[in-house]
């Protein structure tokens, strides 16, 4: 009785966030990694959830400096069950852009090393937030793409506007 109980979320899909709401009655507070605003949303209890987000190293992240620019636009996430990133690069492919497109979460395991050489190599990174109608979240690839010295673009964003001083 007077040990406390935290768990935390990685994930802000409406599966994960009924879970979470389900264990409440148990849980002492909630440490969120992905998106605070989400979980907020959908609980009785707000005051139970903390934003974490995820630390990125600078020893694997940061860019060198050395790196040369050749990908002009990128995106790296998964389009697997994302039928709106799916109509955001069809567009830009249809229409002529250079979209680079790098495997996600769920796609194919790749080698980190692998991945930061592609944000690392990169001029603009493109983050599709979107999480539901009219929701746009964080995501860890936020902190990767301004780390690797890419300029990130995305959507108008709450959670990421408060984390970046403009």
């Amino acid at each position: 009785h007077s040990k406390h109980v935290i768990m935390l979320w990685q994930e802000s899909s409406q599966g994960v966030i009924q879970v979470a709401e389900q264990f409440n009655y148990a849980v002492d507070f909630h440490v969120v990694i992905d998106s605070l605003t989400r979980y907020q949303k959908y609980t009785k209890w707000p005051e139970k959830y903390l934003a974490a987000y995820d630390p990125r190293s600078p020893t694997i992240f940061c860019a060198s400096g050395m790196e040369q620019r050749r990908i002009k636009l990128g995106f790296a996430g998964t389009l697997i069950n994302r039928p709106e990133r799916i109509f955001y690069c069809a567009n830009l492919w249809l229409n002529g852009l250079p979209l680079a497109k790098f495997a996600g979460q769920g796609e194919l395991l790749v080698p980190l090393t692998s991945y930061v050489n592609f944000l690392r190599t990169s001029q603009i990174q493109i983050n599709f937030s979107d999480s539901g109608p009219n929701e746009r979240h964080y995501k860890g690839r936020v902190a990767e793409i301004t780390l690797c010295g890419a300029l990130l673009l995305e959507l108008e964003n709450a959670e990421t506007a408060s984390i970046f001083e403009p």
